[in-house]
């Protein structure tokens, strides 16, 4: 009978711990968490989740000097996809350049030549000129750009956020390793007015402002201020797993 109980509640186990690790990952960062390095900082962006947002004033095109830095610890090796919350003028403030763990950059456009998409903040997932050439128009993106998987390594990563447009702002930042997953279309969310770090970010976030979704003008008159230099801890969270036992992990989309 002992026997039994012990294989029973081994198999329990093993079963509980298969189903957490089979879990997405989703995870949101408060852009007071990233290292600003050069000409790029914090600065009031209407519209931002909090009204604030990061951008830079000088193009690197060196990559290696003006950026920012992302510290990430995922649960395991493989492919995750980055989303940013952004929004630019036109096409002249829409990209950024892109590392991971010091590898080679690519270039990461957002939504080009499409009016609509100019002066609004909207999700837009990490990917590569690189890899699909020059691509316009929303049709575009959906048939040839495609999200770009970030090769990750189990445990502590490092993603570089390097100015190539000068004043391309983003206000937060998604990490997940569903490729099907999408911001823009999360109903936890809730059409882009909840923080996500509310949903899927951890403590001593600071405290969320619903975005305004519509007329939002990034860099007009009256509107944003100069950045401010600024950096935040980084944080993990702690939550209950099999019931008594605390792990350091993240919180992931349910």
């Amino acid at each position: 009978m002992k026997k039994t109980i012990l294989a029973l509640t081994i198999a329990a186990v093993l079963v509980s711990v298969l189903a957490i690790n089979a879990l997405a990952f989703t995870q949101a960062y408060s852009i007071n968490s990233l290292q600003l390095n050069g000409n790029v900082a914090i600065g009031d962006a209407k519209g931002g989740f909090g009204d604030k947002a990061v951008w830079g004033t000088t193009r690197d095109d060196a990559k290696t000097t003006h950026f920012a830095t992302l510290k990430v610890n995922v649960p395991a090796d493989g492919k995750y996809y980055i989303w940013l919350y952004v929004t630019h003028t036109g096409t002249t403030d829409n990209s950024l350049f892109l590392s991971v763990n010091g590898g080679t950059a690519f270039s990461f456009d957002f939504i080009e030549n499409v009016s609509e998409y100019y002066n609004i903040w909207y999700w837009m997932y990490g990917n590569s000129r690189e890899d699909a050439g020059s691509t316009t128009g929303v049709e575009g993106y959906m048939t040839a750009r495609m999200p770009k998987a970030l090769e990750l390594k189990k445990g502590d990563n490092e993603i570089k956020l390097f100015t190539r447009e000068p004043g391309a702002k983003y206000s937060a930042i998604i990490l997940t390793d569903d490729d099907k997953y999408d911001p823009n279309k999360d109903t936890k969310l809730d059409a882009n007015k909840i923080d996500p770090l509310t949903v899927y970010g951890g403590t001593g976030a600071v405290t969320p402002t619903a975005p305004a979704q519509t007329t939002t003008k990034a860099g007009a008159t009256g509107g944003d201020k100069a950045p401010d230099t600024g950096s935040m801890g980084f944080i993990l969270l702690g939550v209950p797993l099999l019931g008594s036992a605390l792990v350091v992990y993240r919180l992931r989309k349910a």
